[in-house]
Parts: C-alpha cells; sequence; structure tokens
C-alpha cells in the first residue's frame, strides 16, 4: 500500500513471457480456478507435455503442463481468484 512502490511492480504476465501461452474458454477458466484441468481453446504451437501459462480474458490463470486439449495446473495464481 505504498504509491511509490505500486508504481514499481509489473504484471504477473510479463513474468510469463518466456513461456507459450493457452487461452481458456470460460468454463475452463473456471475449472482452472479450482485447481483443475481447463480446456484450451487456443494452443498455437503447443506440443503435448509442453510447459505453458493459461489464460482468460488476457489475465494469467495458472501454470501447468499441456495435454490432452487442456491446462494440467501446477500453479493457480491468486489473481484468477479474483477475477470475476
Amino acid at each position: 500500500q505504498e504509491p511509490a512502490l505500486d508504481k514499481r511492480l509489473r504484471p504477473l504476465e510479463d513474468g510469463l513471457a518466456d513461456l507459450p501461452e493457452g487461452v481458456c474458454s470460460e468454463e475452463g477458466a473456471a475449472r482452472l480456478r479450482n485447481g483443475n484441468p481447463g480446456a484450451v481453446i487456443s494452443a498455437e504451437g503447443l506440443d503435448y507435455g509442453e510447459e505453458c501459462w493459461a489464460s482468460h480474458k488476457g489475465r494469467a490463470l495458472a501454470v501447468g503442463r499441456y495435454r490432452g486439449g487442456a491446462l494440467h495446473p501446477s500453479r493457480v495464481f491468486n489473481t484468477a481468484l479474483q477475477e470475476s
């Protein structure tokens, strides 16, 4: 709660730039928020078992492994829980 510090913080998504991104459907995002595998509707260049991150409406939801059209999360971000 320091305005000077808040100005220096960068979005979580910036820290994930080196990983490929998979975009989730609304239903997939809801599943990921609960720690379950979620459907990825856009996964250009992702290979089975590859580590990636999932987003919905431009917000990072989770990091995990892409398998069978879904992200299997290893870490779900708290920001995903605050998204409405």
